[in-house]
């Protein structure tokens, strides 16, 4: 039993330092504004903001390889509003599908073969291929409410580790240096 609430609590401190990359990288998406267009590029570099925020923010309740459980919303007394429940598991649906995995269902793009001549006996056919760069938090109130669900959620993880901290002030007395490698 001493083992698992310790793998809890290192899954408490691991998710400090994730909750805060998520807190960061979206609030880097709020660069972008939805009434504005962009190039390709600059809407990738977005994407790779909001893909950092959803992965941070979902990697605590993902399960892992290791031995180390995954956090629970019950575990660090979030509660939640309909829509930020709705909202966690929309984040964690997007993770799962679109950005740790290339799930069909998320995949848009389109391509195709042009021919390019580089002698006259015969063309090199190239393939073109058009992704589609759009974001999935793109409206304003949208990243407001992504921002406002990590920040809730990070807040509980804090006061959760406070109070067992007040009870138990060696609880957190961890250091983890790459154990498994």
């Amino acid at each position: 039993m001493q083992e698992k609430i310790k793998l809890q609590r290192i899954r408490m401190i691991s998710a400090i330092g994730d909750f805060q990359l998520a807190l960061s990288a979206a609030d880097f998406t709020q660069e972008a504004d939805e009434n504005t267009r962009y190039s390709s590029a600059q809407l990738r570099r977005f994407r790779c903001y909001e893909h950092t925020a959803i992965m941070s923010y979902s990697r605590p309740f993902a399960e892992g390889k290791s031995s180390v459980p995954r956090l629970s919303l019950k575990q660090i007394r979030a509660e939640l509003t309909p829509d930020q429940k709705e909202l966690h598991n929309r984040i964690l649906k997007l993770r799962n599908t679109l950005v740790a995995h290339s799930d069909l269902a998320m995949m848009n793009f389109s391509a195709q073969a042009e021919p390019i001549e580089v002698n006259h006996d015969q063309p090199l056919w190239l393939v073109f291929a058009q992704h589609d760069e759009g974001l999935q938090f793109y409206k304003w109130k949208d990243q407001i409410a992504f921002i406002d669900l990590i920040q809730t959620v990070f807040s509980c993880l804090l006061t959760t580790i406070t109070q067992i901290a007040q009870a138990d002030p060696k609880a957190f007395d961890i250091n983890i240096h790459f154990p498994e490698t």
